[in-house]
C-alpha cells in the first residue's frame, strides 16, 4: 500500500496554488519547504510540520509583494529591566524595526540591546518574512572591555550556520550543519505571538544551532510585572534554560523572558511596551 506523503495531500497543493501569479517569491520559498520536509522528516512528522506551517499563515493575510503580512507594526517596542538573582543589573530594549533588505534578500529586522555595568551587547537578527526563521545575526559585545563582532550566516531551511566572530583584530570561522531546521529564540518567541495557539499543554520543538529545545505551554497564571496584575500564558522549555510569559491580550506581549541574555541566570521583565 502506498501511502501519501503530507505534502501531496490536496489541501496542500491548494493552498500552494492560492499564491500563483501573486507571490511567485513565496510560492518558490514554500516548494522548497516541500523538498526539505521530504527528504527530511518520517511521514507521521511531515503531517505535524504542515498543519503548522499552514497555521502560521490562516489569518494573516499576503501584500501584493508576496510578503505575509504580520500582526506587527514597525517600531513596536519592547524596553525591559534585567535582574539576576532579584536584583536590576542592567536593561533591554527589543524592537520590532520591519522589512529592510539583507544580502540582496527582503527580510524583517530585530535589534536586540541589553546594557548594564561594564557589559553592552548589541544584535540586529535578520528574519524572513514569510517564516520567522533567520537569515542572518549580527552582534556585538562588550563585557568587563572585551570585544567581540559575531556574524552568523543561515541557511536556516537546510540547517546549516556559518559563524563568523572577530576578536581582537583576529576572525574566525565555524561552520555548524545540523540537518535540521535552524531557529533562534526571539524570531521563536515573534512567530509564536503570531501563529502560536496559546493551547496549555502544546509542545513545539525547535532546533537551535547547538541544542534542540522542546517548548511547553504549561499553564494560566497571574504575574505581577511594573506594579501591574496581569493573567499570562507561561511557557518553559525542556530541558531548562528558558521560560516566556505571554500577555492574554491580542498582541500577545512578551511579559518576562528568562534564559534570552547568553550569561547567567537572568531575567528580562517587562518595564514599558509602545506600537
Amino acid at each position: 500500500m502506498t501511502i501519501p506523503t503530507a505534502f501531496s495531500s490536496a489541501p496542500f497543493h491548494k493552498f500552494l496554488n492560492s499564491f500563483r501569479g501573486r507571490a511567485p517569491g513565496l510560492r518558490s520559498f514554500l516548494k522548497a519547504v516541500q523538498k526539505f520536509v521530504e527528504r527530511n522528516t518520517s511521514y507521521f512528522g511531515k503531517i505535524l510540520f504542515v498543519l503548522s506551517f499552514m497555521g502560521a499563515f490562516i489569518g494573516g493575510s499576503v501584500a501584493a509583494d508576496g510578503v505575509p503580512s504580520f500582526a506587527f507594526s514597525a517600531g513596536e517596542t519592547f524596553r525591559y529591566d534585567i535582574h539576576n538573582l532579584g536584583l536590576k543589573v542592567g536593561e533591554a530594549t527589543v524592537v520590532f524595526q520591519g522589512p529592510v533588505q539583507v544580502d540582496g534578500h527582503k527580510a524583517f529586522l530585530l535589534t536586540v540591546t541589553s546594557q548594564g555595568f561594564r557589559f553592552f551587547d548589541e544584535e540586529k537578527i535578520y528574519v524572513d518574512p514569510a517564516t520567522f526563521l533567520p537569515l542572518r545575526v549580527e552582534r556585538y559585545l562588550d563585557v568587563f572591555g572585551r570585544k567581540e563582532r559575531i556574524v552568523e550566516y543561515y541557511d536556516a531551511l537546510k540547517g546549516g550556520v556559518r559563524i563568523v566572530k572577530t576578536v581582537k583584530g583576529k576572525t574566525s570561522q565555524q561552520v555548524i550543519g545540523r540537518g535540521k531546521i535552524l531557529d533562534n529564540i526571539y524570531p521563536f518567541v515573534f512567530r509564536y505571538r503570531k501563529s502560536g495557539t496559546f493551547r496549555v499543554g502544546e509542545k513545539l520543538r525547535i532546533h537551535l544551532p547547538t541544542r534542540d529545545v522542546e517548548f511547553i505551554l504549561e499553564k494560566s497564571e497571574p504575574l505581577k510585572v511594573g506594579g501591574k496584575d496581569h493573567t499570562a500564558y507561561y511557557m518553559h522549555s525542556v530541558p531548562k534554560g528558558y521560560r516566556v510569559w505571554f500577555d492574554q491580550s491580542p498582541h500577545k506581549i512578551p511579559l518576562r523572558l528568562d534564559g534570552a541574555i547568553g550569561f547567567g541566570k537572568t531575567s528580562m521583565v517587562l518595564r514599558e511596551y509602545h506600537r
